[in-house]
C-alpha cells in the first residue's frame, strides 16, 4: 500500500511539470480511450489536462506531446 501512495505521489509530482507553452499540467499520462462507434477498438492515448482550462487533451504518444503534435 505504501508504495502504491509513493509511486502516485510520483505521478502527481511529475504531471505538474510546466508544459512548453507554459500552461500548468495537472494530470497527465496514457489512457485507453473507448471509441464512439466500434467499443471493441480501444485505443492507447496520452492525456493532458491542463489547469483552468475545460478540456482533455489526447495526443498519440508522450513524443507527440512534447512537440504538441495533435493528430
Amino acid at each position: 500500500m505504501a508504495s502504491t501512495i509513493a509511486s502516485f505521489a510520483n505521478f502527481l509530482k511529475q504531471s505538474k511539470a510546466h508544459a512548453v507553452d507554459n500552461r500548468e499540467v495537472l494530470i497527465a499520462g496514457v489512457l485507453y480511450k473507448k471509441p464512439e462507434r466500434n467499443s471493441l477498438l480501444w485505443k492507447k492515448r496520452y492525456c493532458v489536462i491542463y489547469k483552468d482550462e475545460l478540456q482533455i487533451v489526447y495526443f498519440l504518444s508522450l513524443e507527440d506531446f512534447e512537440k504538441r503534435a495533435i493528430r
